[in-house]
C-alpha cells in the first residue's frame, strides 16, 4: 500500500487512516487535504519522492 498524498510513494508504515485513505504520516495527511499538487511534504529516509528529513 502507498502513501494517499499524490507526491509521497511511501510504501511501508502506512498506518494512518482519514476517510478511507492511508497515509506514512499525519503531516502527510494535512497536507494532501491543504494543497494535494504540493511536493511530497514527508521526509522519511527512502521515499522516491526524493524529500530530505528534517532535522527536528
Amino acid at each position: 500500500m502507498v502513501c494517499g498524498h499524490p507526491a509521497c510513494r511511501c510504501r511501508s508504515d502506512v498506518g494512518l487512516e482519514r476517510n478511507g485513505r492511508h497515509y506514512c504520516s499525519e503531516y502527510c495527511a494535512e497536507q494532501e487535504g491543504d494543497n494535494p499538487l504540493a511536493p511530497c511534504p514527508c521526509g522519511h529516509l527512502g521515499c522516491s519522492a526524493g524529500v530530505v528529513a528534517s532535522a527536528n
